[in-house]
């Protein structure tokens, strides 16, 4: 029997990197104007190799700066350097300044979907939690996030420590219970080629060996992270697993959230506990209307939040329908504001708005990339 092979550390294509982004978005209704935006691979070669990474609300001069020369670098933005492509580049507009800067240091841009915002560790959720909003529910559905069912095929002796990383790393929940699997004791044939290092048996020789059947229900945005920790701690060189769709199950999700206070807060403690939860000091001044003074002592227990430019008309909509006192805007655009009915619209900035998700999704590419030599920053 030959020692198992550790899986080799090589840095992550820029095309592994984005195939985990989209993972984590969810698949929404393309009719829904909610979830119009560009989302791409604005600048780069799918192929190439990363080094560093930085997770940054938009791309600008001043953060170029900072970063080395000698890396191979990706920017992975919130906004996006284009809204259409352009057909005339003059070197003399913003934009096409910093897209002749990235091309000629070979730096990656990935623009983040709109429908981040509404994966289930997204803008719209991490801005609820930062806020003091931990238990929220979408203000407007608009699909499900897939459920689905991973199988890996794992030597006894190995089982527990399988079964743990794919758990820690987002699989087995069913409900209020975690650590969910189905185990089955089954055997396994394979024939390893000379070129083989295997973990069981010797090359050229046809083995068979006692296998368990591992069952765990994932769910769509964790499913990537959950293979490469099944990959990396199990002990075959070729780890065979199958995933299948589940169309029984699945989490609802949408564009906003909303929350019942069970205890009312006055409109002048819930601004004052926004400035304070996401750090606005005098860099950004929260917006609200009506500027009336007789409303800083009126009570709120309906709260909505939405995130991102060009989507509040339809969420204020769903706001109103549903009795929202009062709607957190991250981002507006003029039009937001003609003629608002209630609910109140608060604007706390669009870069303070996603900057709790794009922390979070620091972390996720930590834990998955980080260990394959790749520095992986937030820049506000």
């Amino acid at each position: 029997m030959t020692r198992p092979v550790r899986h080799s550390v090589v840095a992550p294509s820029i095309q592994e990197i984005v195939s985990f982004l989209e993972s984590l978005c969810p698949s929404l209704d393309p009719s829904a104007a909610l979830l119009r935006s560009i989302s791409n691979l604005q600048v780069g070669t799918p192929a190439d190799l990363v080094d560093q990474i930085y997770v940054v609300p938009q791309p600008s001069d001043s953060l170029l700066a900072t970063l080395p020369s000698d890396k191979r670098v990706l920017l992975i933005s919130a906004t996006p350097l284009f809204e259409t492509p352009p057909i005339v580049f003059n070197w003399r507009t913003p934009a096409n300044r910093l897209l002749l800067k990235l091309l000629e240091r070979r730096i990656a841009l990935y623009v983040l979907p709109l429908s981040y915002a509404a994966a289930s560790e997204g803008y719209d959720v991490c801005l609820a939690e930062a806020v003091g909003f931990p238990e929220s529910q979408p203000l407007c559905r608009a699909g499900t996030e897939q459920q689905c069912k991973l199988v890996v095929f794992v030597p006894p002796q190995a089982v527990c420590k399988v079964h743990q990383a794919a758990s820690e790393a987002g699989a087995g929940t069913i409900g209020e219970y975690t650590y969910c699997s189905f185990q089955l004791l089954g055997k396994g044939t394979f024939l390893p080629s000379e070129r083989a290092n295997p973990a069981i048996g010797q090359r050229g020789n046809l083995e068979e060996v006692e296998e368990v059947r591992l069952e765990m229900v994932v769910p769509q945005h964790a499913l990537f992270a959950v293979v490469e920790a099944v990959k990396a701690v199990h002990p075959y060189e070729e780890v065979a697993y199958d995933v299948y769709p589940l169309y029984h199950c699945g989490v609802p999700c949408g564009r906003g959230r909303k929350v019942h206070l069970e205890k009312p807060v006055a409109f002048d403690e819930l601004l004052s506990t926004l400035e304070h939860a996401l750090d606005l000091g005098t860099a950004y001044r929260l917006r609200y209307t009506p500027p009336d003074p007789q409303i800083a002592n009126a009570e709120v227990r309906h709260v909505a939040i939405g995130v991102g430019t060009g989507v509040h008309s339809d969420l204020l909509g769903a706001a109103r329908e549903q009795e929202v006192e009062v709607y957190i805007a991250g981002g507006t655009s003029p039009s937001d504001w003609i003629g608002v009915p209630p609910p109140l619209l608060v604007d706390i900035g669009f870069l303070p708005a996603v900057a709790p998700g794009l922390k979070r999704l620091t972390e996720r590419l930590r834990q998955v990339f980080g260990g394959r030599g790749v520095t992986i920053e937030y820049a506000p």
